[in-house]
Formats: structure tokens, sequence, C-alpha cells
């Protein structure tokens, strides 16, 4: 028995077929040893101080750790109609004109700066600052408005 059946009798379609397989996975693997190799040099360029961080950490233990900045923004008044949050959306509202829709309102609070665009609608649909309509759109109280320009 020579060439082609021998091959077909010994099953050397799967050997080759594993042997691809094998070379693939090789290449893979290297390929991603190669790509994350300026990382592990840099851990090794600095391994004094990455050593002395970990045994620093260690041996103070978790309460020595500095804690993260709270990412969730500051509370909001809790009298909004009195503050300047109130003046801020009265004259956006006014600029983009009744009824508007909320995700353009915080679309224009943040491109003109206005600190947590999204928690002071929420707030101000809260307290009722902010209504809604039928057709999905929002309009301002105006009676709140007033009265919370007036009192300042």
């Amino acid at each position: 028995m020579k060439g082609l059946e021998a091959i077909i009798v010994n099953d050397g379609g799967t050997m080759a077929i594993a042997g691809i397989t094998v070379v693939f996975l090789s290449l893979i693997i290297l390929s991603f040893i190669i790509s994350q190799l300026h990382k592990i040099l840099l851990l090794w360029e600095n391994k004094t101080t990455w050593i002395d961080d970990v045994r620093q950490r260690f041996h103070q233990g978790p309460e020595a750790i500095p804690e993260t900045k709270n990412p969730l923004p500051a509370p909001i008044d809790e009298n909004i109609r009195d503050t300047e949050t109130l003046r801020q959306f009265n004259l956006l509202i006014k600029a983009v004109g009744e009824p508007f829709s909320l995700p353009e309102l915080i679309k224009i609070a943040e491109n003109r700066g206005v600190g947590h665009p999204h928690s002071k609608v929420n707030h101000l649909l809260l307290e009722k600052v902010i209504l809604p309509d039928e057709n999905g759109f929002y309009s301002l109280n105006h009676e709140v408005c007033q009265d919370g320009m007036r009192d300042k």
C-alpha cells in the first residue's frame, strides 16, 4: 500500500488536521505573547518599585489603601425652586422652546457647561418644575418658576 490509500487507511487526514490545529494555536499564543511583551518588560524594569508598593500595601492592611473619589454627583439643594439650577434651566428651556424633549434639553445643558445635567433634570421632574404632556414632550411649570424667581 502506497500513496493516498496508505494515508486514508492509517487515518492521515485526522493527523493532518490535528497538526494544523496545533500549529495555528501555537502561532496565536506566540502573537499574543509578542503583543503583550512591552508590558512584561516595563514591569520587569520597574520591579523594585512595584514590589515595594505591594509589600507596603500588604503590611499596612486594607484600611491603609486610599479610597477612590465618590463618582456620584454632589447632592442638589433640597429646595430647587430657590437655586441657580432653576434659573439656568429656565433660560435653556426658553432658548429651546416649548414643548421640548428631555434628551435635547440635556444635550444643550451639557454643551453649555451645566454640571450633572441628568441629575438636575431628574430633580426638576421630581419637584414638578418640568411637567410631561400627552405627546411625550415636556413643558416648564411657569408658576413655580415665577415664584422661585420672585423670592430672590
